[in-house]
């Protein structure tokens, strides 16, 4: 009996808008089969994404569902052009031939199976609940688009670096800081259906606070499930720049005491490490990082990976074909 049958429809969703976008979403489907997740990858395709590729996605058994962009009818003011696609990926909540999807950003790599994100009937309070990672609201780089109360003291990772046996912070305190309200959307558990996805529209055509969002839509899911979101370790939604940010969650010690992260962190300490790796901002397909630059060791994962993908595709008759076509699609150069 299929993963399938026996839990009901589930699967992994991700939205792809353009082809620079694709190099993200191959590295991540093929870190989710390197893991063995036991569900398939849903892509939402806008029409902007060039259908030249979709027999790529096909062959790799990923499935693809044209979708219309989703927008706010009025004006609105975004920090980066980037973001005007992102209310799009939030039509997951209309697929309801799925009982439950986690939807994630196609810019993650994935270090160690997730399937029980899909799985566990605990991970969601009810079906008009979701479930997410907390914003990391340190704001490193001194963004002036951050609120005056985004600081260390105040990020919700700060409280699990001194509380590392418990949610990221607990239910029960999220109240108690405007910041801990705040989510990361890069990966949202999720029960789709219509009454939930009509919910989100009406928020999105009606709602006077759409205008001035500086993250789209996860400010958006911020408030639609106001006390209704339930705190995600931070290891399923690792931004990379935790890894300097709050070094005391992403590091740990192996039994010689030598600092240890990553896939090896995963390895020698039990798994509690990395899960998912979310490459926000640069994106190492686009952008070679100074060897200097804190971001350039993550890079380097990412490159290693990629390698490994077309190591395994030039061995594939079905795939050998494409590996000099999405080398064209990254940036030329070595991540030192």
């Amino acid at each position: 009996m299929t993963a399938q049958t026996q839990t009901g429809r589930r699967a992994y969703v991700t939205l792809l808008t353009n082809a620079r976008y694709l190099p993200g979403l191959l590295l991540l489907d093929h870190t989710m089969k390197e893991v063995n997740t036991r569900y398939p990858l849903v892509v939402l395709t806008t029409p902007s994404f060039p259908s030249e590729h979709l027999d790529l996605l096909e062959t790799l058994g990923m499935e693809t569902r044209r979708i219309e962009l989703l927008e706010p009818k009025g004006e609105v003011t975004l920090i980066a052009e980037r973001f005007k696609d992102t209310w799009s990926k939030l039509q997951a909540f209309a697929l309801e031939d799925y009982e439950r999807v986690v939807l994630l950003d196609c810019d993650m790599t994935v270090f160690s199976n997730i399937d029980s994100l899909l799985e566990d009937p605990d991970i969601l309070p009810s079906s008009d609940w979701i479930a997410a990672n907390h914003s990391c609201v340190c704001n490193p780089l001194n963004q002036d688009w951050y609120e005056p109360d985004c600081k260390p003291e105040n990020c919700a990772y700060t409280y699990s670096q001194s509380h590392p046996h418990s949610p990221p912070p607990p239910l029960s305190l999220l109240s108690t800081k405007r910041t801990y309200t705040l989510l990361n959307s890069g990966l949202v558990v999720l029960s789709p259906s219509p009454s939930l996805y009509h919910r989100i529209v009406n928020h999105l055509h009606t709602s006077p606070t759409i205008a001035s969002m500086a993250l789209p839509d996860q400010d958006l899911l911020a408030e639609v499930f106001e006390g209704r979101w339930k705190p995600l370790s931070w290891r399923f939604n690792a931004i990379k720049t935790l890894r300097w940010v709050h070094p005391e969650l992403w590091f740990s010690k192996d039994g010689e005491g030598k600092n240890v992260e990553g896939r090896e962190r995963n390895e020698k300490c039990g798994g509690d490490g990395v899960a998912v790796l979310h490459y926000i901002v640069e994106k190492p397909w686009l952008d070679l990082v100074p060897s200097s630059s804190r971001d350039a060791e993550t890079q380097r994962w990412w490159w290693s990976d990629w390698h490994s993908m077309l190591d395994s595709w030039r061995a594939d008759p079905r795939l050998e074909g494409y590996v000099e076509r999405v080398g064209g699609l990254v940036v030329q150069g070595r991540q030192e």
